[in-house]
C-alpha cells in the first residue's frame, strides 16, 4: 500500500528545511503489515489511526518519539 501526503503550509524556515531534507515522494506500507489494516477495516476510527501509525513506521525517516506513544495505545 502506498500513501501520498500533501504537506501543510509552513511558516518556520528551519522546519521547512528539515522537512525538505527528509521528504519522500511516497511511503509504502510493508505487505506484512497490511493484515493489521484488514482486521480493523470495519472500525473507522481505529482504521485511520492504525493506517497513520503504519505510515509513520514505514517512513524511511521514522520519528520514534512520535511513534512510540501511538504504538503504546495499541499494545
Amino acid at each position: 500500500m502506498t500513501t501520498d501526503h500533501t504537506p501543510p503550509e509552513l511558516e518556520s524556515d528551519a522546519l521547512k528545511a528539515n522537512l525538505l531534507e527528509t521528504a519522500v515522494d511516497s511511503v509504502t506500507i510493508d505487505d506484512a503489515l497490511l493484515p493489521l489494516l484488514e482486521i480493523v477495516n470495519s472500525y473507522r476510527g481505529i482504521s485511520k489511526t492504525i493506517e497513520t501509525l503504519l505510515y509513520e513506521v514505514s517512513h524511511p525517516f521514522r520519528n520514534w518519539k512520535m511513534i512510540l506513544p501511538r504504538l503504546r495505545s495499541f499494545v
